[in-house]
Order: C-alpha cells, then structure tokens, then sequence
C-alpha cells in the first residue's frame, strides 16, 4: 500500500507542477483578451451612456417649440433640468456608471454622484475626442470617463465609473480564467488520480499486500484484472507463488525429515544410559545430557572444560596417553576403564569406548562410556563377601569342633565348683579356666558373625539400656583402666525407640566402638556415645544420613572421639577382616569393625564412617526402630529352682564329649538321660521308647541332620518336646524348626543354668508342634 501511495505521489508530482505551470501559462494567455473583451464592454456601456444622454436632451430639445423657432436662442433653465433630471433617470445594465453634466464654466449642472465632485475645471482642459476613454483623477480618486459636448445647450455631459468598479470586471476576468485552468487542471488531475487508483495504485496494493503474506508465509495469488503490465507483474508473482508453494512443500519434507532425525538423535543423546562426549585437542566440546548429568553441572560450566579436569588423578595420565595415541592415528578405536570425579567429589568408575570421528569438519575423538560403578561396587563386596565368605567356611568347619570342646572347658569348671567348699585353693584357677573357655567362646562368636552364621535372636530392645549396662560392665571398666585420661561422655536420648536386635551382639559392637575409640587417644581425649530418633521420609532423598532404605523410623547411635582419625585410604578397609593397625601390645584380632559392619547389617541397619586425620573418628549405625514393647527382663534363676523330677531326655550328639557332658550335667539337675550318636538312632529310639524331651545336636556328620531328625520324630510322636543344641547354623533351618514345634534353641557352648532354664520352660509349656 505504502509503494503505491509513493508511486501515485511520484506521478501526481510532475502532473501537478506541470498543471499549475499550464495554468499560469494559461491564464497569462487568456487575461489579456478577457481584460481587453471586459474593458470594451465596460467602455461601450460608458459610451452609451452618453450617447443615451444627448438622445435625451435631444428629445427634450425638439419637444420645445421655441427651440424650433429661435435654435440659437438658449435653452430654458428649466428645460436644462428636466433634461438632467432623465439622464440622471437613465438605468442601464451596469449600475456602477455615473452620469454628470457641466457648463463651460466647469460649474457642476448634474450628477448621479453621491459627493460631487467640487473641481471639476480640469476635465474642460483636454480636447475630448469622441467616444474617447480617459482615466482622470477627482477629489483623490481615480475614474475612468467619457464625454460629449451638446452645443445646444452647451453642456458637457461625462459618463465615469470609479476606477475600482472598472477594474472590477478586469480582475474578475482575470480570476475567471485563472480558476477555469485551474479547475481543468483538478479535473484533469482528479481523472488522473482515479484513472492511476483503478488501474495501477489499486493492482499494486494488492500486489504489495499480497508480497507481504508472502513475507508471513501466506503464499497466496493473486487475481488478475488486466492484461497490461501491472497484469504481467501478476502473472509473474503468481508464478513465484506457485514455485514457493512446491518449494515450501518440498522444504516442509526436507524439515521433516531433519526434524524426525533431529529427534531421534536428541532422544539418543539424551535419553542414553550411555555417556556421550566429543572432545577436540583434549578440550570437551560435545556431552550429552546423562554425562553433564552424572557430573552435576551445568551445561554452560560444563563444554570447554579440559578433559585432564574430569578425569581422576590416578587414572589422568593413562587416560591423556590413549587419546593422545588416538589423535595421532596411531589407534582407531580404544576400550578401557577410568575413573571420574564430579564437582562433589564423588568417584565414578566409567567403561569407555573411544573412537575417531569428524565433528564439525575437525577431527575428533568420540566417547561412549557406560557407568560401570554399581558393577565396581558389587566387584568389590563380592571380594568382600569372598573373604567372609571364606571366613565362614573356615568357622563353620571349626566351630563345631571348638564349641564341643569348648564345652568342656565351660561345663565341667561348673560342676566342680559346684562341688568345691567356698575355701578351696582349686576355685581359683577353675574359674580361669572358666573364664578363658568364655573368651575362646567369644572369639568363636565373632568368627560366625563376621561370616554372617550365627543365629540372630531378635528381641525388643532398648539401645540405651544396653548401652548403660555395658558402661557398667568388666569389659568397660577394663578399658577405662588402660586408657585414664580418655573421658566418655552419654547424650542419650530421653524417648529413644525401641528396636528388634540381640542384646548380645549389641553389646559387642558398643564394646568394640568404644575400645576403638578409646584406642585412637593417645593422650587426654573425649569419648561422645549419643542416641537419637530420626524419621525418613520415602520422598524425600535429601537426608542427613543418606539414603536410607525405606520409609519409617530409625534408632541412630554415634560414637565420636577425638582421636587422631583415620586416613582416607583406609577407611574403606576398616571393615575387611584381621585388617588392623593397632599397636603391639595392645591385642586385638582384626575382627573388630568386620563384627560391627556384620552386627549392624543382620539388624537391617547401615554404617556411615568419617573421619579424618588429626580431627577424630565419628562412626554411626542406623537401625530401623520398632514400635513394640521391651519383653521383661527373667532374672537369673538360682540352681534349686530349676531342678528337675526325674524325666527322660534323649540326647542326641555326635560328639560323645558332649553326650557325656549333657549326661553330667542334667543327672546333677535332676533328669533322667539316654543319649545317641546319631539321629538315625534318635528316631529308632523314639519308636521304641518314651522320652519327655529330645535335645538335639543340629549338626550331626554323617547321617541325617537335627532338622530332619525332628521331622521324623514328628511322624512317630506329634507332640515331642525338643531343644536344639548347636554351635552353629542356617538361620532358615531354625526358622523352620521352631516352625514346626522345637521349643526353644540353645546356642554351644552352654552353662548348666541355661541349660536347666530352657529345658524346665519347654516342659512347662504347652505343645505347639504343627501336624
């Protein structure tokens, strides 16, 4: 629209000079023939007049008789002013015209004039000619008059007109045909105007309007209305419409197409599990997502970086020594592992594939690389586990052996001194030997935690209760003895929940917590045994320790010295089995953070370990919490009370020491005994006699085991009682014991008065074996 206003204003331009040029031209042709057709007009009606004048003083003249009889006489005064009185009557077609009479004296006879004229003497003065047209000044203005002499009566009369209403009929010629070439002009101009709007301005607008959808992506033709050249401007825009329709259909597919491929590469780059990188001359230039992800950084704070930057210390110069290998075409391709470490400096391990590659016309090596942290981790558990694992084979095939010797050196140090008077020498050194069988019992203990064999009795318990009785324990006393200028400080909490563990494996690990502790001062230092509760949500990963496992409430114990810390190459080996570096002198085995990790771990629980040198060690276990009640605590029943009346128990054990000790000490608390060696004869035993309980070895080599010896004793009798009696065993094998109607298990070696308790509960008690 705006171009064909301009082209119109561009036109319209010269045509209006030229028509104002043509007017001026035109005008100053016709002006002077319209003034000089005016002027005549304005003088014939001035000449008129006067001739209408002497026609009126000759008529006058004539209808006087004396005037006929003595012409030379003069007129009548009288006649005089009759004449003057009709000229002055006269009406003609141009009223501006005066009429006035003079005598020869220039004295003033008529005159249509308002104001007359009082000097008139010099309009005597020149020789009129007839008909003649003077301009002559009176009284100051200016008019344009003609004269005639009437000898008759020897008057002058003059028709005038004031130079002004003269000129008048002049100017309005003048302005007539200044305004005629000027109206022809607009007409002209006004023609032009519609002409240029129907048949060019209004074409090009749409033209215009038409290139401007165009400029929007409208392509749309246009309609054509002629065939002159605005028409073949057309024809050639809708020729360019139609090659950008096919252009813009041809482009739409080529943009579908890249887009489709747009999109599948962003789906692979940035939904790939693998990491994606590109990097030129050693400087990253290309990642994808899940590697800016696994980095925690910013995609702006990420490209650009040096390569050498991301990649862990250890694993740098191998690392540059293969990518420089590639981008020297010594390598095509290259497959190997590293580590990384991400701007929280979290190691992750990474299985790289690197390849040549061209990115943006430069050559390139291409990353794919797979985070294989998870595999590195279980690897390295797995060597862990191989080692308990290890451990436990090597338990599990001495433990049964060392419980029922053990036994023995729990067990007979019992009866004698029960038999001993009070003052007897012998107490002393049977109570040691008491006291060392208990230890070597301890050890055996901590062999099948660490291997994860022992049974777990999970009890309702309270983490402050065992802390406070093992504060007030032998084992603590002793260690405050070695270590006097270690303080230990309690914050425990004052609602702390409850949790299902065992009291004995609890207390071991507080026990080896603190002598740990304890050990790592070697001058004066502070011990911190705190509780708490703390509630997980499963929402929420942001939590202070860690991710815990599932949502719900959790027992927290933190024990913090002051102690001089551990050096971060070896935290991660404090947990590895009869790795130590304590001093000589100070004893240890190397099993005690093993027993710990494997305490907390059949607790369903997790350890968290930091540390550093010089600033102290704090360790905390998170155990899940329970909302049941702490049982009641049953205290130590005296010998007399769990006597018994004489009945029958079948002991069952390969062993014969620990037959002969079973025997021994249930005769000393008032049972009857058989005993067998195998559970084959156990069951035959059964058939054939009666007996109120079995207890049952559940490790019995060769022949059947304590389980399935107690299923076959079920066929035969629904409702027999037993106890099983075993170093060690498959939690799942007890579970299915108990199960089935064991009434209780008795963990080797065993002292008299548990063995009375247990065996006086489950006869007491009702039969719960399942049919």
């Amino acid at each position: 629209m705006i171009t064909g206003n301009r082209l119109l204003l561009s036109i319209l331009l010269p045509v209006i000079l030229f028509g104002i040029t043509a007017s001026i031209l035109l005008s100053a042709y016709l002006s002077p023939e319209l003034v000089d057709i005016v002027s005549k007009r304005t003088d014939a009606l001035l000449k008129g007049m006067v001739r209408i004048a002497i026609s009126a003083c000759n008529e006058r003249s004539n209808v006087l008789p004396e005037n006929r009889l003595d012409s030379g006489r003069k007129m009548p005064v009288e006649n005089l002013d009759r004449a003057i009185d009709e000229i002055k009557e006269q009406k003609t077609n141009f009223a501006d015209i005066h009429m006035m009479i003079l005598s020869n004296q220039a004295v003033t006879l008529g005159s249509t004039l308002d104001n007359p004229p009082q000097n008139t003497q010099h309009l005597l003065e020149p020789a009129w000619k007839n008909d003649q047209i003077l301009r002559v000044r009176l009284d100051g203005r200016y008019y344009y008059m003609t004269h005639r002499y009437y000898s008759l009566w020897q008057i002058h009369i003059f028709a005038l007109i004031t130079d002004s209403n003269y000129m008048a009929p002049v100017l309005l010629a003048k302005r007539i045909a200044y305004y005629s070439s000027f109206g022809v002009m607009v007409t002209v101009l006004i023609f032009t105007v519609l002409l240029f709007t129907l048949k060019v301005n209004k074409p090009l607008k749409n033209i215009v309007r038409a290139t401007q959808r165009v400029s929007q992506n409208q392509l749309e033709p246009i309609r054509i209305s002629s065939k002159d050249e605005i028409g073949e401007v057309a024809i050639a825009f809708n020729a360019m419409v139609n090659k950008l329709n096919q252009d813009k259909r041809q482009l739409r597919e080529i943009m579908r197409e890249l887009r489709d491929s747009e999109e599948q590469y962003r789906i692979l780059s940035e939904y790939s599990l693998t990491h994606i990188a590109i990097v030129q001359k050693k400087r990253l230039v290309f990642a994808n997502k899940s590697l800016v992800t696994a980095f925690g950084a910013s995609n702006k704070d990420f490209y650009q970086k040096e390569l050498a930057d991301l990649i862990h210390p250890e694993d740098r110069q191998e690392v540059i020594k293969r990518i420089g290998a590639l981008e020297n075409g010594e390598k095509q391709s290259d497959h190997f592992e590293c580590r990384i470490q991400n701007h929280l400096g979290i190691v992750l391990w990474l299985e790289v594939l690197a390849t040549l590659a061209l990115y943006r016309e430069k050559h390139s090596v291409l990353f794919h690389a797979v985070n294989i942290t998870v595999r590195k981790n279980l690897e390295k558990k797995l060597a862990q586990f191989q080692k308990l694992e290890a451990i436990g084979t090597l338990a599990g095939g001495v433990a049964h052996d060392l419980n029922n010797i053990l036994g023995g050196l729990l067990g007979y140090p019992e009866l004698l001194l029960l038999d001993l008077p009070q003052d007897s020498a012998l107490r002393g050194p049977l109570k040691h030997i008491q006291q060392s069988g208990q230890r070597a019992a301890e050890i055996v203990q901590d062999l099948l935690t660490l291997a994860r064999r022992g049974v777990q009795v999970k009890d309702v318990v309270n983490l402050n209760t065992i802390i406070r009785a093992y504060l007030n324990s032998l084992e603590h006393k002793k260690i405050l003895d070695e270590h006097p200028d270690v303080e230990f400080i309690t914050d425990l909490s004052g609602k702390l929940l409850n949790i299902n563990g065992s009291t004995l494996h609890l207390t071991k690990t507080i026990m080896n917590l603190s002598r740990n502790a304890a050990e790592s001062i070697f001058e004066e230092g502070k011990v911190v045994i705190k509780t708490s509760n703390h509630y997980t949500d499963i929402n929420s990963y942001d939590d202070k320790y860690g991710d815990l496992s599932a949502e719900g409430d959790y027992v927290i114990l933190e024990v913090h010295d002051s102690g001089s810390g551990i050096c971060q190459n070896d935290i991660e080996r404090i947990f590895e089995p009869f790795y130590t570096k304590k001093v000589m002198g100070r004893g240890g085995t190397g099993l005690g953070m093993s027993v710990v990790l494997s305490t907390v771990q059949d607790h369903n629980g997790r350890v968290d370990v930091s540390s550093y040198e010089g600033q102290g060690t704090k360790i905390r276990l998170v155990i899940p919490a329970t909302s049941e009640k702490t049982a009641v605590i049953v205290e130590k029943a005296p010998l007399d009370k769990i006597m018994g009346n004489g009945e029958t128990i079948l002991v069952v054990d390969d062993v014969e020491e620990q037959r002969r000790l079973m025997s021994v000490m249930l005769h000393r608390i008032g049972y009857s005994v058989a005993t067998v060696e195998s559970g084959e004869k156990a069951v035959s035993f059964i058939k054939s006699d009666k007996a109120d309980l079995v207890l049952l070895d559940m490790v019995m080599d060769p022949g059947i085991d304590g389980l399935e010896t107690f299923k076959q004793i079920l066929e035969i009798n629904p409702a027999q009682k037993a106890v099983i009696l075993s170093g060690f065993t498959e939690h799942a094998k007890i579970e299915e014991a108990m199960r089935l109607g064991i009434g209780a298990y008795l963990k080797k070696p065993v002292v008299m008065e548990q063995l009375g308790q247990t065996v006086q509960n489950v006869l007491l008690a009702e039969n719960t074996a399942v049919a």
